[in-house]
């Protein structure tokens, strides 16, 4: 399992899960070029862009997907992840695994995204799952979770925001307007 080879651009998928106790346990799944800036944004560090997640502030990003080839491939597996009853990819998995549009729990939305790894178009690609949280890495083979692990050419990771930093070559874009902002909650 070899971590995804780094690209001119980063575009990563990824997995916020609020630290808020009113909010415990709920996510935001986004779309961004740079995680760093983006995770910022989803606290209010930083304005513009996160208007979906204030209510789950303070946040902590769980989780990227990156290594797409293209932003179009990123957005479209961003798409699926927030509405897999409406995506022709995933609506069967989605159905398998009891979960809805409106499933906003870090397990759920950590079980899907593991089982999207192994479905067309994405298993061909050599992406890279990369944990920020140790805690919810370590029980990917819990019951609550019970993950398959990712197809051989995917990488799973564990480290810091500085780690992603260093596996993908430093390439984080700084283009503001390149992240997504659509609800999934």
């Amino acid at each position: 399992m070899a971590p995804a080879a780094p690209h001119a651009n980063f575009f990563g998928c990824y997995l916020v899960g609020s630290l808020n106790p009113a909010m415990k346990g709920r996510s935001y799944v986004g779309f961004t070029v740079n995680p760093a800036r983006r995770l910022q944004q989803h606290n209010g560090a930083l304005a513009a862009g996160a208007k979906a997640t204030k209510r789950l502030r303070p946040c902590q990003m769980i989780l990227i997907v990156h290594g797409f080839p293209s932003k179009v491939q990123a957005l479209q597996f961003e798409w699926a992840w927030q509405k897999p009853r409406l995506s022709r990819a995933v609506r069967e998995v989605a159905t398998t695994l009891g979960l809805s549009d409106k499933s906003s729990s870090l397990p759920n939305k950590i079980r899907l995204v593991m089982a999207m790894l192994h479905l067309s178009p994405w298993c061909h690609l050599p992406l890279t799952v990369h944990f920020l949280s140790k805690e919810h890495h370590a029980q990917l083979g819990s019951r609550q979770y019970q993950c398959a692990p990712p197809p051989e050419q995917m990488g799973v990771a564990t480290g810091t925001m500085d780690d992603l930093k260093r596996l993908v070559g430093a390439t984080f874009g700084d283009d503001g307007d390149s992240d997504s902002d659509s609800d999934s909650d």
